[in-house]
């Protein structure tokens, strides 16, 4: 089982590839300078300079995200491998890809659509 740290790492992942793969973009949409570095200190564990622990987020912030990009509260708290979000592929473990960068997300729908197209599967949004 995942530490709360751990989901809300993985669920701050999955809001900066919702705004465009960026922490930058996240600090815009959230109102915070492009420059603020709290979302990659928490993303990449980086160590207090008073306390030297990894950089963790607290509740307040977690529920700010929430709020900020409309999810609901406790959001930020669930993972998502235990979420009721419908998951068609028992073999592939759904926190990893939802954690992966904007790139790979990017280069994996590719794939996806290109084996789709082989297997003249439809799985286009129309």
């Amino acid at each position: 089982m995942k530490t709360v740290e751990e989901v809300r790492r993985i669920r701050l992942k999955m809001l900066i590839n919702e705004v465009g793969g960026r922490a930058a973009d996240l600090n815009r949409v959230t109102g915070k300078i492009d420059r603020d570095s709290t979302y990659s200190q928490i993303l990449n564990q980086s160590l207090g300079s008073k306390t030297k622990k990894p950089k963790q987020m607290g509740s307040p912030l977690a529920r700010e995200l929430e709020v900020a990009r409309n999810k609901e509260i406790g959001w930020m708290d669930t993972d998502p491998d235990l979420s009721d979000d419908a998951w068609p592929f028992p073999r592939i473990q759904k926190s990893k890809i939802l954690a992966l960068d904007h790139e790979d997300i990017v280069r994996l729908e590719a794939a996806i659509e290109s084996a789709a197209r082989d297997l003249r599967l439809d799985i286009k949004k129309t």
